[in-house]
């Protein structure tokens, strides 16, 4: 499996996730961008990063900090850990 198709089905299942927890969800699909997910709901904003636990790196956080979003908005990186699930980090 490619480092793309690992990276395409966290994003899915973050997704997924996600729209459980009562989110619209829009993925930004074959993006290399700061954000791979934008998560809206009656309260809140969410740009969100995926990715493994390793891969990224401050600079990752640096983008998704750069992001030009409202002040409310919410910026968190998820780190897909094995065998724990997700580690989610608020910018």
């Amino acid at each position: 499996m490619t480092n793309y198709q690992r990276g395409y089905r966290l994003e899915l299942l973050a997704k997924r996730e996600l729209i459980a927890r009562g989110y619209y969800v829009v993925r930004s699909a074959g993006s290399h961008g700061a954000c791979d997910l934008i998560g809206l709901n009656k309260e809140s904003i969410l740009l969100i990063q995926v990715g493994t636990e390793g891969a990224k790196d401050e600079q990752d956080f640096e983008l998704l900090r750069r992001v030009p979003a409202p002040p409310s908005a919410i910026r968190e990186m998820w780190i897909w850990v094995p065998r724990e699930g997700w580690r989610v980090a608020r910018l």
